[in-house]
């Protein structure tokens, strides 16, 4: 992708909003832009909802985000991400000290992948994620264990 070789070459691109919604980027692409996040740290939003990133896609996204400090909105929502997605992103959150918003309404994360995301919301305060815990059987004891660890202030969105 030659949009994402621009990206990490220039971390002082004034580029502050990217919007790729339903591109087909695929997890390729979402590996691409990774590598990017990687060293880009003017981007503060990246919409890549409806890409079909899949968990590969999410993984890549995972390491970008665990080394980046600018981006702070990542949408995310529509793109089958399961529970190897959602825990793979739950290790970059952790390691990441900018992300603000994390959106990943309409994907296929259950139980082990929310739980992962409880996890490193108590160790990443300043995150809030969207869309996850909606549905999953054991959310209420999820969401009392971020209030209880002090993550996130039990920001996560139902």
């Amino acid at each position: 992708m030659a949009l994402a070789r621009v990206l990490g070459k220039s971390a002082s691109l004034p580029l502050v909003k990217l919007g790729l919604a339903s591109n087909q980027i695929g997890a390729a692409g979402a590996a691409a832009l990774a590598q990017a996040l990687e060293k880009n740290s003017a981007l503060r939003e990246l919409n890549l909802m409806g890409n079909e990133i899949g968990d590969m896609g999410a993984t890549a996204l995972a390491q970008g985000l665990a080394s980046n400090t600018g981006l702070r909105d990542l949408y995310l929502s529509g793109n089958k991400i399961t529970d190897a997605g959602a825990v793979a992103l739950a290790e970059g959150l952790a390691k990441n000290t900018g992300l603000e918003e994390l959106y990943l309404h309409y994907n296929d994360i259950d139980d082990d992948g929310g739980e992962a995301l409880a996890r490193a919301m108590t160790r990443n305060r300043a995150v809030k994620v969207s869309g996850v815990f909606r549905g999953i059987p054991r959310w209420e004891k999820l969401r009392e264990r971020v209030e209880k660890e002090g993550g996130a202030g039990g920001r996560p969105d139902l």
